[in-house]
């Protein structure tokens, strides 16, 4: 069981990772409905990835951890992953984080319509989706 640090229940693994995989479906959709460039993912956890697979999205998700054991199995299975430093940041300074990231490694341009999915710092739920024009500033 994991606590779910918004409504402070209980709430089950397996219960919590079919809410992030409907989270980062979501993400993608709406990055193909806005013609994103690219859809960051912020996972804290290992996601489900047999349905990303089904939706052939490698190209345009981007997953960006803080943990090297998650990059190494995210990148192991082809997916680009850029890993960030770790810094105890709110949501929006985690995106900011990644979206620089981002564009200094040239996964983004300045001024491509992109997605971002993230959480609460220290939960691993994704409750919040983005959509961005990328910027440095």
């Amino acid at each position: 069981m994991v606590a779910n640090s918004n409504s402070k229940e209980m709430v089950s693994s397996e219960s919590l990772s079919a809410y992030n995989n409907s989270m980062i479906k979501l993400a993608i959709e709406l990055g193909k409905r806005i013609k994103a460039v690219k859809v960051l993912i912020l996972p804290t956890a290992l996601p489900n990835l047999r349905s990303l697979g089904a939706m052939r999205v490698k190209n345009k998700v981007v997953f960006m951890v803080t943990k090297k054991s998650l990059f190494e199995k995210l990148s192991g299975r082809g997916y680009q992953v850029l890993l960030l430093p770790f810094h105890n940041l709110s949501r929006i300074g985690k995106v900011t984080q990644a979206m620089r990231t981002a564009l200094d490694n040239k996964y983004i341009n300045e001024s491509d319509p992109i997605v971002c999915l993230t959480g609460v710092p220290g939960s691993t739920s994704m409750d919040t989706i983005m959509s961005l024009v990328a910027t440095r500033g």
